[in-house]
């Protein structure tokens, strides 16, 4: 399944403003791996991504 959305449309936008990508610290092997993966989700347009 593909999926398409439209930025113009008030509750898609919505819908990708509320999505959030929640990470373990022991995941990484260091800060900066978890800086770049943090920057390219950004990238992407997750805005909403934290590590516990």
């Amino acid at each position: 399944m593909k999926l398409h959305f439209e930025p113009d449309l008030d509750y898609q936008q919505a819908f990708i403003e509320a999505v959030w990508g929640l990470f373990r610290d022991s995941a990484f092997a260091d800060d900066v791996a978890k800086t770049n993966l943090a920057a390219i989700l950004n990238q992407h347009g997750l805005q909403n991504v934290r590590s516990l």
